[in-house]
């Protein structure tokens, strides 16, 4: 029922908002159990939600649909049948969901969602949408093995490793076993890896560091990473440094315009946001 009246409701919408779209939002509203999943119809499949503190969660359930429309264009149009991908930094599984159709039954995807409720939540919507080739794992990609303070936010987007969330959102702080790329590619034996996106809020300095060599050297995905830069610099890093290091392991790395649909070669007179997207090739990736 919590569905179809989800479905009514983004319908109304579409046709302009008026006094039934607010009643029937409040209506399901009490309907929900606030601690329940629902089994709710988006643009991509099927998905586990509900109605919480989370703001892209909630943008998905009313909407039926993610707002990076950027990202999206991007999955769809470099994921190929039968890659092997990674989401590293999953959230709620979106993209994972997107990713885990794009690939197809010869593929295999690695996801990573270290807030558990999310990771339960994330392996129920894969497997609804009979996305069987998946790896799930409730730890940190990070610099170095070991553990890690991870601080989870009550809007779990914002979750980081950074401790600057401590300040502006109520968290809880706990223990997380890491891992680096490297380290979990070789004992796990993946010898190939076609797609990696990163949403890390800051650890993509860290991830992306001397703990990468082996994968950006030879497995050599196409990278796809949100890029926050105040998180970057709170965790000792700079986004000069990142993205010298992808051009000297043979990478062409691109900005993706918020505004419009674009890709620009980064030079040294590139201006940058907080938060903006890169896409990175290597060689074997570029047809001249």
């Amino acid at each position: 029922m919590i569905n179809n009246l989800v479905s009514i409701r983004r319908k109304i919408w579409k046709n302009g908002k008026g006094p039934g779209y607010y009643l029937l939002k409040k209506l399901i509203k009490l309907l929900m159990n606030p601690n329940r999943y629902y089994l709710i119809g988006v643009d991509v499949g099927s998905m586990y939600l509900k109605d919480s503190d989370d703001s892209l969660m909630n943008t998905i359930l009313w909407s039926g649909s993610h707002y990076e429309r950027n990202t999206i264009r991007i999955i769809k149009e470099f994921i190929k049948p039968g890659f092997a991908a990674m989401d590293v930094g999953a959230h709620i599984g979106y993209f994972s969901l997107l990713m885990g159709k794009q690939i197809g039954p010869n593929g295999a995807i690695y996801v990573f969602e270290p807030q558990s409720e999310l990771n339960s939540q994330i392996r129920r919507t894969l497997e609804v949408n009979d996305v069987t080739n998946f790896v799930l794992e409730d730890l940190l990609l990070a610099g170095y093995e070991g553990e890690v303070l991870f601080h989870e936010a009550k809007d779990s987007g914002h979750s980081s490793i950074s401790d600057s969330i401590i300040d502006s959102e109520s968290v809880i702080t706990v223990k997380k076993r890491a891992t680096t790329l490297d380290q979990y590619c070789i004992e796990n034996g993946i010898k190939r890896l076609d797609f990696l996106k990163l949403d890390v809020e800051g650890a993509e300095w860290v991830i992306l560091g001397p703990g990468a060599d082996y994968v950006l050297s030879e497995l050599r995905p196409i990278l796809l990473v949100e890029i926050h830069q105040q998180q970057i610099t709170k965790l000792g890093g700079s986004v000069n440094e990142l993205l010298n290091r992808l051009t000297s392991k043979g990478y062409e790395v691109q900005q993706i315009s918020s505004k419009k649909f674009s890709l620009d070669l980064i030079t040294d007179t590139t201006r940058f946001g907080d938060n903006w997207h890169l896409l990175a090739l290597n060689h074997k990736h570029i047809k001249r």
